[in-house]
């Protein structure tokens, strides 16, 4: 009974690689030793696809690696526009 067209995944630290192949968004700290993995991967998921509408890397400013875990001391992590992009292109 699943809509195979409403299937959404987040994946955080190591799962992020796992959840690439279908990234319904990429969030990455600024100040993260990786951040340039999420910046070439992106680039790499919206060249000549057809699916580039619904590809978007937003990257935190000022925020680590682990920031993303707990929002640090800044509160960082965007949940209202993980929930955003969930409700958008899940509908």
């Amino acid at each position: 009974m699943v809509d195979p067209e409403r299937i959404g995944i987040i994946g955080i630290c190591g799962w992020g690689g796992m959840a690439l192949n279908t990234a319904v968004l990429i969030i990455h700290g600024e100040k993260a030793h990786s951040c340039y993995f999420s910046e070439d991967a992106y680039a790499n998921m919206i060249k000549d696809s057809k699916y580039a509408e619904n590809k978007e890397l937003m990257i935190i400013p000022d925020a680590f690696h682990t920031d993303l875990y707990d929002g640090g001391d800044k509160k960082v992590i965007p949940f209202d526009k993980i929930k955003d992009f969930f409700e958008y292109n899940l509908k």
